[in-house]
């Protein structure tokens, strides 16, 4: 009896080998420099998220997270994204407080994040354990099945992005918050009260980021599928709608406040590098979600090429190879799946978290055509996938035991501890990725060397870091060859070329930034340079024409004044100019 009591003990343990192993994995990253949208979220945002004055809380809460990040750009009145955070932003401002643009206090709070989401999940899967496992059931222990999968969910290499990159933090305080509201929601049964605290906690996620919208999903996805009343689906159907009325309520609430805030329940996404997302139809969407989800399922089962961008594109034109086989590919693989779940509820709490977190990232006309796939997507889903990695274990288990209840055969273990060091080597490996600018552009252009973004980023520090126009020019050239629409690098192409002199390819960036451009902001940008352009020509009316048009366009932009005095002496040249005629 002593022997199964110091078993218990040591069970109710498990719970710290995943932090330790978080802390492997990632300490590593304490040293990581701002990288990607940090630069603009955190150091270009500072004044933002230090100002704690009534009318700056205010605008977190009134506008898309981006306007407020950048409120010196947002100079149009209009959302500049779809994405509503205003707790994200919160805890931005408090991260700034104490950490300042100090990168190592930011990637710390990263991983402390990161580790309670950690402790959470291994909480939540041992509730839902619970719940669907009865005490005599034919299996590895309820703690041994969450330490496996709360593993996966720590130290899996697709966290690197989310844990590494500080912008990308917002997965681990939103997991926070949906894995509290769940954990409360289960305690149900014996209060209704928790439904009250797990309410709180499904509003601060849906702030924090809308992907949070799947909790009412998964809650369906419990009441019907893991609940052991013996009552009809539709029985369970009804009562999971009573039961939901709450979090219905708040949704609805939560659609109505983006409504007022984006005048629609989604905004229209748009991104001024790439017109071509204007064409992005659902017909469009449908024909890539094959290729999609094979490529997500690649990337969890086989982590050791991920990489912070991938090739994956549209699918505009079906043909054999980049629709029908992927299609009926998946179909074999869902029918098997169902196959196998029909009788294993651990299996189908492993299909509740794989799947349904995925939803809201599978709506395809949301992100950039280069967007479209990141390991940052499957965050959450990586609790399912390490769900159904400890239902394969007990399976392997039961058949090495003899379907004997006992605890992980040697064979099962070794394989265990294989995979966890393999992983763990991975995962640091892959954090590398995210260590600085350099290296991540860099990294990414390995594997997708046709990607506008990361040519447009490399170009950026070859101007920026290493003081090379020969090189920056070089990828920019590139850019233009892929998107030549981009209005980014036409702004870069017409500074570069401008800088070196090259007034005449200076003037055609900047034209084309007037062709390309529907924001006030950007276009009033090309005027005041195609203006500087004419006034080192001596084309002093030309100048004076530009300068106007930029500044009737954007008259309180942070370089209007500058351009009104120039403005001024220009025409004061002028007229003295014609005076002496």
């Amino acid at each position: 009896m002593k022997i199964f009591q110091e078993i218990n003990r040591q069970e109710k343990l498990f719970f710290l080998l995943p932090i330790f192993l978080v802390v492997v994995c990632f300490a590593s990253t304490f040293k990581y420099q701002f990288v990607y949208d940090d630069l603009f979220q955190v150091i270009e945002a500072s004044s933002a998220l230090g100002d704690w004055s009534k009318e700056n809380l205010a605008s977190l809460f009134g506008q898309d997270i981006w306007s407020f990040f950048n409120q010196k750009f947002a100079s149009d009145g209009k959302s500049r994204s779809q994405y509503y955070r205003p707790i994200f932003g919160l805890a931005f401002m408090v991260n700034y407080y104490y950490a300042g643009l100090n990168p190592i206090a930011w990637h710390v709070t990263s991983v402390i994040l990161h580790i309670i989401a950690v402790l959470l999940s291994y909480q939540l899967i041992i509730n839902s354990l619970q719940i669907i496992f009865s005490q005599n059931e034919n299996q590895l222990s309820i703690n041994s099945i969450a330490l496996i999968a709360s593993i996966c969910f720590a130290i899996h290499p697709v966290q690197s992005e989310s844990v590494a990159w500080v912008s990308a933090y917002v997965n681990a305080l939103n997991s926070i918050f949906i894995f509290a509201a769940l954990i409360f929601y289960l305690k149900l049964s014996t209060s209704y009260r928790w439904i009250f605290i797990s309410s709180i906690f499904y509003i601060l996620a849906l702030l924090t980021k809308e992907s949070a919208i799947v909790l009412p999903a998964i809650l369906v996805g419990y009441e019907v599928f893991l609940t052991a009343r013996n009552t009809t689906l539709l029985s369970k159907l009804r009562l999971a709608i009573i039961r939901l009325i709450p979090f219905i309520i708040i949704t609805v609430g939560y659609f109505y406040l983006r409504i007022i805030i984006f005048g629609s329940i989604k905004a229209k996404a748009s991104a001024v590098d790439f017109p071509e997302m204007e064409k992005n139809s659902l017909l469009n969407t449908l024909t890539s979600l094959p290729t999609i989800l094979l490529t997500y399922l690649k990337i969890l089962i086989w982590p050791f090429s991920n990489n912070p961008m991938y090739e994956t594109r549209l699918v505009f034109e079906p043909n054999l190879f980049n629709f029908y086989l992927p299609l009926i590919l998946l179909l074999l693989i869902t029918i098997l799946t169902i196959i196998l779940a029909f009788k294993s509820k651990l299996l189908q709490l492993g299909l509740i978290w794989l799947v349904i977190p995925l939803i809201p990232v599978l709506d395809l006309r949301s992100f950039k055509p280069e967007d479209l796939i990141h390991d940052r997507y499957l965050y959450l889903s990586c609790i399912g996938f390490g769900i159904i990695i400890a239902f394969l274990t007990n399976h392997l288990n039961s058949l090495l035991t003899n379907n004997k209840p006992s605890q992980l055969h040697p064979i099962a273990s070794i394989l265990l501890l294989g995979l966890l060091i393999i992983t763990s080597i991975t995962t640091i490996s892959q954090n590398n990725a995210w260590a600085n600018e350099w290296q991540l552009w860099s990294t990414a252009y390995k594997n997708v060397p046709n990607s506008c973004i990361v040519n447009l980023e490399l170009g950026r520090l070859s101007e920026e870091d290493k003081k090379n126009d020969t090189t920056a020019l070089f990828y920019y050239q590139r850019v233009k060859a892929i998107c030549p629409d981009s209005l980014t690098l036409n702004y870069k192409l017409g500074l570069l070329y401008g800088r070196n002199n090259d007034l005449k390819n200076s003037e055609l960036a900047f034209q084309n930034m007037l062709k390309l451009a529907k924001n006030r902001f950007i276009l009033s940008t090309a005027y005041f340079n195609l203006g500087l352009i004419n006034e080192k020509r001596g084309e002093l009316a030309l100048a004076i024409n530009n300068y106007q048009k930029g500044l009737k366009l954007n008259p309180e932009g942070p370089n209007s004044q500058q351009v009104q005095q120039i403005v001024k002496e220009l025409t004061e040249k002028l007229k003295l100019d014609k005076s002496k005629l």
